[in-house]
């Protein structure tokens, strides 16, 4: 029983972030990573993929936001 338990959590956890979460993650990903020319901001993009815990916990729109806040006001 405790072997069908993890997997629907971590199923859960994987699929509970919205399609916007997912933009903004993969648009910083595109931004640090491969250096894409996109509307992100590259220093909050860097941030919140270097502090992934806060990542997993409050999803990539929440923490892109935080950190536009905290760098630049």
């Amino acid at each position: 029983m405790k072997f069908l338990v993890i997997p629907v959590i971590l199923a859960s956890m994987l699929f509970s972030y919205t399609d916007q979460d997912w933009k903004v993650y993969n648009g910083c990903k595109a931004k640090v990573y491969d250096g894409k020319n996109n509307n992100y901001d590259y220093e909050a993009c860097r941030e919140m993929l270097n502090h992934k815990s806060a990542l997993k916990k409050y999803g990539a729109e929440s923490s892109y936001n935080y950190w536009i806040k905290r760098l630049y006001k």
